[in-house]
């Protein structure tokens, strides 16, 4: 179905076009809203550390990579990467995400840092020293890609400074993290550690990535809601307590709960209803 789309404008040029405030109190994720990689290398290793070696990536190109290799101390830490600070909003939500190929004989660890205005390290729960994978991994020789979130503060979160629910984009393995109030930077690093005492295992890295995925503002009004309900969130469009997954009110029209088995649903404006097939 194409064309734009209005919401307090009658000719939208856009897809999507709002003239009003909007309410997001849940989760708007979007393949690049406002922001690219926010880190300024990803491809170019070299950026984050000296301990590189080549290996072909998933398209077969030779890359350089973050080379991790166990020393043979099961207590220690191995070569690890980082970035430099980057800004953060603590009204949004941000995916991190990283390559990795290990043989599952030490712990692969990717984390992060957040710090306030000042570029003091902030602490809270959790947050002195937040991981959001900390466990093996076994890829076969191939790679698999680990991705996280660190969430808007407004999200709900336990004592430790996690979500209490993670994202469903997360991968395997993973946990979300909810930034504080005063989050104004953050940092990306990885690296593992703590492998089988004398083995010899590997771990490499590659194309760390940050991104603004999603945009959440706290004030009590606009015309778009979105409710939290334990599992996932409601829509509502006019209506401030969405019981189902999409809820309009107002303005004559309405898009009523999946109608019968075929998928249908349709839309009234008081006169006339028009059929949509899914």
């Amino acid at each position: 179905m194409g064309g734009n789309v209005g919401i307090g404008i009658t000719s939208p040029t856009e897809k999507l076009m709002i003239n009003g405030n909007t309410n997001i109190a849940g989760i708007l994720t979007a393949g690049n809203m406002g922001g690219a990689n926010l880190l300024a290398n990803s491809t170019n290793m070299a950026a984050y550390s000296s301990a590189l070696t080549s290996l072909p990536f998933v398209d077969g190109k030779i890359v350089e990579v973050l080379d991790s290799p166990q020393n043979g101390n099961s207590a220690s830490c191995y070569n690890w990467g980082g970035s430099e600070m980057f800004p953060i909003n603590p009204k949004n939500d941000y995916e991190y995400s990283i390559w990795v190929q290990a043989n599952n004989l030490h712990n692969v660890y990717f984390g992060f840092y957040v710090y306030d205005s000042n570029r003091n390290t902030i602490s809270t729960g959790n947050l002195a020293n937040p991981y959001f994978h900390t466990g093996y991994e076994q890829t076969n020789g191939g790679w698999v890609k680990i991705t996280a979130f660190l969430r808007s503060s407004a999200t709900p979160k336990n004592a430790d400074q996690t979500a209490v629910v993670t994202s469903n984009k997360s991968g395997p393995g993973t946990i979300d993290y909810v930034m504080p109030t005063n989050a104004t930077y953050s940092m990306i690093r990885f690296g593992s550690c703590y492998g089988s005492a004398g083995s010899a295992g590997r771990v490499y890295m590659y194309n760390p990535v940050v991104r603004e995925v999603s945009t959440r503002y706290d004030e009590n009004y606009g015309s778009i809601w979105s409710k939290f309900n334990g599992f996932n969130y409601n829509v509502g469009i006019g209506a401030t307590n969405p019981k189902v997954k999409l809820q309009t009110s107002g303005g004559g029209g309405s898009v009523p709960p999946l109608g019968n088995a075929d998928g249908a649903f349709y839309v009234t404006n008081g006169d006339t209803s028009y059929g949509i097939l899914s």
